[in-house]
């Protein structure tokens, strides 16, 4: 919690938290996920703020703290991240004057290592992978998908944000899904190797709007086709990544992308995975940090 009453205690245990880097000495920089940093900006020479989420939208976080704590940040901050176009918007709004796209991407390299020798996909086997919030997922989607014959498989947190879905879990096993539970990510790679298609099961609401899926490169990694509602971050890829308008276009679309699953396009979704790798990002994040220590050294950079 970050309220008024909060906050004073909060300050207090993030500084010693921190205390080794605030006194350090040499040039340091703050990389941040979220506004609410309790002044460790004025530690730093220089600040990063990478935003992978619309978070004032996230159910139960307060809006007008995240908008407050942003527009506080936007000043001190030497450069900021957008995961999606309509995150990268939001920054610029906001009034952070250096603002770069990075989508999120994926652990490339973890999934190809799991590819098995021989092919074990099932070709109506299909796959969500991620929080089941009732607040993001669209579950009639999925029963959907279970009612047209496909066999769904899900893995992730059940009561992780925006309300507790067992119920609709449960209901979905009921109807023959499986659930998995958390798995790692070795785990999780072999579970995809069988799977035929990758679902994006996401409902269309404020929140999702700026969520960018590191999922669909997940998929693509193990030669999944996609399908996904139409939130904003995710482009339609012919023969790879279909885009569905509702819910009752889902099953067709699985139908659709099935019809060109052979080695060609498992091989072509790799490609697209590896140039949406962590592998690629690391070397990224590297140079917007040498580049950002040139500046703390050149007088008057910031």
């Amino acid at each position: 919690m970050h309220t008024s009453i909060s906050r004073p205690f909060n300050k207090r245990k993030i500084h010693r938290l921190f205390r080794h880097w605030i006194t350090a000495e040499g040039p340091k920089i703050l990389w941040t996920y979220t506004p609410v940093t309790y002044g460790l900006e004025e530690y730093a020479d220089s600040t990063v703020y990478h935003c992978v989420d619309l978070l004032g939208e996230f159910p139960g976080v307060s809006a007008s703290m995240i908008r407050n704590q942003e527009a506080r940040l936007a000043p001190h901050t030497a450069t900021a991240i957008g995961s999606s176009q309509v995150v990268e918007q939001h920054l610029i709004d906001t009034g952070f004057k250096n603002v770069l796209h990075w989508p999120n991407v994926a652990d490339v390299e973890t999934i190809l290592n799991e590819r098995p020798t021989e092919s074990a996909r099932d070709p109506k086997r299909v796959v969500f992978a991620g929080n089941l919030s009732r607040a993001k997922v669209d579950f009639k989607l999925l029963r959907d998908i279970v009612e047209a014959g496909f066999e769904l498989h899900l893995a992730g947190p059940i009561a992780e944000g925006g309300g507790d879905a067992t119920p609709e879990v449960e209901d979905l096993r009921e109807r023959g899904a499986v659930y998995h539970g958390l798995l790692s990510l070795e785990e999780l790679s072999r579970l995809y190797w069988t799977c035929s298609v990758g679902l994006i099961p996401y409902k269309l609401t404020s929140y999702t709007r700026g969520v960018n899926p590191l999922k669909t490169f997940e998929y693509l990694a193990a030669g999944l086709g996609v399908v996904s509602t139409a939130v904003p971050a995710v482009q339609a890829v012919p023969g790879h990544v279909v885009v569905v308008e509702d819910a009752i276009d889902s099953a067709a679309a699985i139908e659709a992308i099935l019809s060109v699953t052979n080695s060609d396009a498992v091989d072509s979704r790799m490609e697209i995975s590896k140039m949406n790798s962590w592998l690629g990002r690391g070397e990224s994040a590297r140079q917007l940090v040498a580049d950002t220590f040139a500046d703390i050294d050149t007088p008057g950079s910031l």
